[in-house]
């Protein structure tokens, strides 16, 4: 118990002063690229990122559209939408890379006949800044009814 609420100090002392200094809004998006875990295949996932929040800490909405195709005998097209509600902890306090965890409601479609409607939980890393490149490396896991889409991309965003 001792070891836990030690850990869990050492772990959020740092943001404190983070979180008092970044209150600017940013509105950006990006493409992404990655693997997804479909049924027993793997899939390629393409898709879009938009988001809403402050530049660095505070409370974020993302959306993401996107496909997943599979790989193998059983070749399919998924598409996945997610509407997330989430919270970024900067790391500096310029906060250019922060840290989002998020959850919320996802969709998936299946050649537009069948489908369904899950939740995600996420975790991103999203380094913004003012010039050079702007990335983000983002981990999902979604559960629909009788399928699990857990799924790794990366991406080149841009902010405004």
């Amino acid at each position: 118990m001792k070891v836990g609420v030690g850990l869990l100090i050492a772990l959020v002392t740092p943001f404190p002063t983070v979180l008092a200094q970044t209150t600017t809004e940013a509105k950006g998006g990006g493409f992404t690229v990655g693997w997804a875990r479909v049924a027993d295949t793997s899939a390629l996932q393409l898709g879009l990122r938009i988001w809403s929040g402050p530049f660095g800490t505070g409370a974020h909405f993302d959306g993401a559209a996107g496909f997943d195709f599979i790989f193998g005998r059983h070749s399919a097209l998924y598409d996945v939408l997610d509407a997330d509600l989430g919270y970024a902890m900067g790391f500096n306090a310029d906060a250019t890379t922060c840290l989002i965890l998020r959850g919320g409601g996802s969709m998936w479609m299946l050649k537009d006949s069948a489908g369904g409607f899950g939740a995600n939980l996420g975790v991103e890393l999203r380094h913004l800044s003012k010039s050079g490149p702007q990335w983000i490396v983002d981990l999902n896991w979604r559960r629909f009814s009788g399928l699990t889409l857990p799924s790794v991309t990366v991406g080149l965003v841009g902010y405004n």
